[in-house]
């Protein structure tokens, strides 16, 4: 009787695996996902907001938008098990220039608890919706 070679077999397990780990890691199946949303109230001929946003293993690049013609910006994500999750944000627009977090774990368990952080850039400011008070609270504001 001839023996088979396992290799294959074994190679094609340990590859299954892998992408059934890598799947359940982006479906977040052991942490909390939350969306985040970023809106810009341009509806009076403003500027588009150019942003620039990334997490320590995630970019997504640069981003336009125009309020009310483009809708508000947004991702997924999933929360760290060991750490925080914490995406920054740099904001040009009408000539000024901000970095902020939009995303926290800490900030966010409370905040969003619903499990969407939604921000609105304005004029005079960055708010973002509480999730408690049912109320946009202004956390930042233009330099």
């Amino acid at each position: 009787m001839m023996k088979k070679n396992h290799l294959p077999i074994l190679l094609t397990v340990l590859s299954a695996a892998a992408n059934l780990i890598l799947h359940q890691a982006t479906a977040c199946i052991f942490t909390t996902e939350y969306q985040v949303k970023i809106d810009v109230n341009s509806n009076n001929g403003a500027a588009p907001l150019t942003m620039h946003c990334a997490s320590g293993d995630d970019d997504l690049g640069i981003l336009k938008i125009l309020g009310t013609i483009d809708g508000p910006v947004s991702w997924k994500l999933c929360d760290k098990i060991i750490g925080q999750a914490i995406y920054t944000c740099q904001f040009w627009w009408n000539g000024k220039t901000k970095t902020i977090q939009v995303f926290n774990s800490d900030f966010a368990k409370v905040t969003c608890g619903s499990g969407t952080c939604s921000w609105r850039v304005l004029k005079d400011g960055f708010y973002i919706h509480n999730d408690v008070t049912k109320k946009m609270d202004k956390w930042h504001t233009w330099p």
